[in-house]
């Protein structure tokens, strides 16, 4: 008795999109977190992670309504119990493993979009309003769980499809059964034929969605040589404070404004000024407080055609030590030129007070301005 169409498809379409997840996560993983390459992977792996758990509800419920053909009546009892155990944990890892993926991005504190075939809005998993998690340390807590749990899991899975790969040889060569002839594709068979040919075309529909050139200005990236600067007013001098240590991922798109995302994170450690006095008071408790709070964070939560050319209104939450405040800025990207990066680039202003800087040693105006000036700059490579 052999497997259905749509069971021989689902197996053997699942079985090559895992293989090829697993690949090319294993592979990502081992590029740098600003390698534009990494960015462009995650979010393709992304969309056939989601793929894969989509398939996998089929696979339960095609399971569940149609019967699978019996084991060989001459498999000994230790054979079967295995075989269903290994079904049982297939079936339990095609499952964690997205859901872990999920997850994960879902309590990032990057705050990533997901977009399925790079058109498609993916929700986040509602992971960080459930636990609680106000803060990005907190997320990074849970960040670093789901990873583990989506890291193991793959491993888990890599040893298992070896076993299930060694066994299926094993019926074909050794037993000479038809476990393996059962489940192999019936390419004689129109039904199969044409039920392979609508998956194909969509499959290429989709590789095409996914590389296919953005609309106009569109860049997507890890950013590279990111440039964060504060300019305070003391004793009537500006005095130029440089974070030498900063990351931004950002995804800029004018004609889509959904799928944009901008998050940046500063390690308040690295900051340097030319004023030694300064520079001595910034790690601190009353300033950046470095040792407890060792980043400063920034997540985009809205984007807006900006007034100007070449724009964008961003709105977010801007987190120093352990105070988030909302901030509004304007975005603009300049055009680089030949084969030059685009550049993004702007600066807000902040009050200090707000975000407690230096309200203990500097409680009023007299030395210290209570409005701080905030400059960022970074590079975007056209995606498209």
């Amino acid at each position: 008795m052999p497997y259905t169409h749509v069971a021989i498809f689902i197996h053997w379409v699942t079985a090559i999109l895992i293989m090829g997840l697993l690949a090319v996560g294993k592979f990502m993983t081992g590029l740098d977190e600003t390698d534009s390459l990494r960015f462009d992977l995650t979010q393709t792996h992304k969309t056939f992670g989601i793929l894969v758990l989509l398939l996998s509800l089929l696979r339960v419920f095609w399971r569940l309504t149609h019967r699978a053909p019996p084991h060989p009546a001459h498999a000994p009892t230790w054979e079967k119990l295995a075989a269903n155990l290994s079904h049982l944990a297939f079936y339990t890892l095609i499952f964690v493993l997205p859901l872990s993926g999920w997850a994960m991005v879902s309590v990032s504190s990057l705050n990533i979009d997901t977009l399925l075939f790079n058109a498609i809005q993916w929700p986040h998993l509602p992971i960080a309003e459930a636990l609680g998690l106000s803060d990005s340390d907190a997320k990074k807590v849970w960040e670093h769980r789901f990873h583990s749990a989506h890291h193991y899991a793959s491993s888990v899975l890599i040893a298992l499809l070896l076993v299930h790969i060694g066994a299926a040889l094993k019926h074909h060569l050794v037993d000479k059964d038809d476990v393996l002839r059962r489940m192999m594709p019936r390419w004689s068979e129109p039904r199969f034929l044409a039920l392979l040919a609508v998956v194909g075309l969509g499959i290429a529909a989709a590789a095409v969605a996914i590389n296919l050139p953005g609309k106009a200005n569109k860049a997507a990236l890890v950013a590279q040589n990111s440039e964060i600067t504060l300019l305070a007013n003391i004793s009537s001098e500006d005095i130029e404070i440089r974070f030498g240590q900063s990351n931004v991922v950002a995804t800029i798109d004018f004609a889509n404004p959904n799928a944009n995302s901008l998050n940046a994170t500063v390690d308040t450690s690295s900051a340097t000024s030319d004023n030694l006095q300064v520079q001595g008071s910034l790690p601190e408790p009353d300033w950046f407080d470095n040792l407890q709070y060792p980043e400063a964070t920034f997540v985009a939560n809205s984007f807006s055609a900006g007034q100007q050319p070449n724009t964008l209104d961003v709105t977010g939450q801007l987190t120093i030590k352990d105070v988030t405040i909302d901030v509004a800025f304007v975005l603009l990207i300049t055009p680089g030129k030949e084969a030059a990066p685009d550049l993004a680039s702007t600066e807000f202003a902040v009050d200090r007070f707000a975000l407690n800087l230096g309200t203990e040693s500097q409680p009023n105006e007299d030395y210290v301005n209570s409005t701080v000036l905030i400059r960022v700059k970074f590079e975007l490579s056209n995606d498209g």
